[in-house]
């Protein structure tokens, strides 16, 4: 019978150990490797893709391009990587005729601003030139000059007074009293009747201080009052067809009733 082959544990016990002890050392350099490859990444992104390389905006029709950059407070050394878009957001809104922004990063170091201004809901009349009123009741301190960029009403006779909107820290350009309140009821009028509108007048009287005059495209005069304006033109269009072959004056002060031309006269 064969003798069991014995295996000396003090021999092998050693060898083990070295074994153990190799492979340790192959897994601390592949760490060791692994950390500084990472290290040498973070800092050539940082170097390279570290700082702003470009700021592209979308969306802006009135404010420049540069004072869309100038309000978000960015440049060209400002760091990637440290832009909150929430707070650039929130300086570029601080501007009266901007509505929304919304700023996106985009990878590897480019920004995108997309800004949103508040609609146009006519041109006044002032001096001798015709300027853009918005939504929020600011009369832009820019003259149009040619074709309109907006189909919206042609706006005589306001007064002006000297006040920037509340809460506006930029570019506050000319305010208007009863303006302002018509244009937030221009803003929530259906854009069907809105561009019916051709013309509005100011015709304040002596009871009523909000009193307006509008001329239709449709060949008809409307007398209306700026309060719960947008409510009041609704009753428009009916009656506008009902009397599309009798041109004549609508009034929607105090109820509603018609009355043509001649018998106006």
């Amino acid at each position: 019978m064969e003798k069991e082959k014995v295996i000396d544990l003090g021999e092998r016990i050693p060898r083990l150990k070295q074994e153990l002890r190799r492979k340790s050392n192959y897994r601390l350099v592949f760490y060791i490797f692994f950390f500084f490859f990472v290290m040498i990444a973070v800092l050539y992104f940082q170097i390279a893709f570290g700082n702003i390389s470009k700021i592209e905006v979308e969306g802006n029709k009135y404010v420049t391009k540069e004072e869309v950059i100038q309000l978000s407070g960015l440049k060209n050394e400002t760091s990637y990587w440290k832009i909150s878009e929430e707070a650039v957001e929130a300086e570029i809104k601080k501007h009266g005729e901007i509505q929304s922004a919304k700023v996106t990063k985009k990878f590897p170091n480019n920004i995108y601003i997309k800004v949103e201004e508040y609609g146009t809901v006519g041109y006044l009349m002032k001096g001798s030139s015709y300027h853009p009123v918005l939504e929020n009741g600011k009369v832009l301190d820019v003259s149009i000059e040619g074709e309109f960029p907006v189909q919206a009403p042609l706006l005589y006779d306001f007064r002006e007074k000297e006040e920037a909107l509340e809460g506006e820290t930029q570019n506050p350009g000319l305010q208007f009293e009863e303006l302002q309140e018509l244009a937030a009821e221009m803003a929530i009028l259906p854009e069907s009747i809105r561009k019916s509108i051709s013309e509005i007048y100011y015709t304040p009287k002596e009871k009523d201080a909000l009193s307006i005059t509008l001329f239709m495209s449709e060949g008809f005069e409307v007398h209306v009052t700026i309060n719960d304006f947008a409510n009041k033109m609704l009753l428009y269009p009916a009656i506008a067809e009902d009397k599309k072959h009798l041109k004549g004056i609508i009034n929607l002060e105090k109820g509603a009733y018609y009355a043509p031309y001649e018998t106006a006269e």
